[in-house]
């Protein structure tokens, strides 16, 4: 009878254990696919920006430009820096409040990506946290990699 019960413990023990890796198991791929989407957007956020640069600086070193559009050239690579800047600290201080975000200000707007599950709620946080830091002529938009 003790072997009996001994084998039936061990048996359901190893189902348990199965059971629990199996569940756990679309978790991490779903997990990893969110954070391959998430690192996505953040090159694209890159290489974007980087690419605007690279072109407002040919201009700048062409020998054809004229003088007034190296100077607007060169207000246009300030500008961008400054843009890039303001979204790194957005970035940042939304990190400091255990946010992982992408942010990124196009045309009067913030865009907000966040590397999590879609929460109402987080939203209003997020503006709370973000409203200080910019002027209240920007629009927001926030977006979610997990819906």
């Amino acid at each position: 009878m003790k072997k009996q019960g001994i084998l039936l413990l061990t048996f359901m023990s190893v189902i348990m254990m199965m059971s629990i890796y199996y569940i756990t198991l679309p978790l991490e791929e779903v997990s990893n696919e969110t954070d391959k989407q998430f690192n996505e957007i953040l090159l694209e956020k890159e290489n974007s920006n980087n690419d605007y640069i690279n072109k407002e600086s040919k201009v700048v070193s062409s020998v054809s430009s004229t003088v007034d559009e190296k100077q607007v050239a060169l207000s246009n690579i300030e500008s961008k820096k400054q843009l890039m800047q303001l979204e790194k600290e957005l970035e940042e201080k939304l990190l400091d409040n255990s946010i992982e975000a992408v942010c990124s200000i196009k045309n009067e707007t913030v865009y907000i990506t966040v590397n999590e599950q879609k929460d109402k709620q987080r939203v209003l946080e997020i503006l709370e946290i973000i409203k200080p830091e910019i002027s209240s002529s920007y629009l927001y938009e926030v977006s979610f990699v997990l819906k």
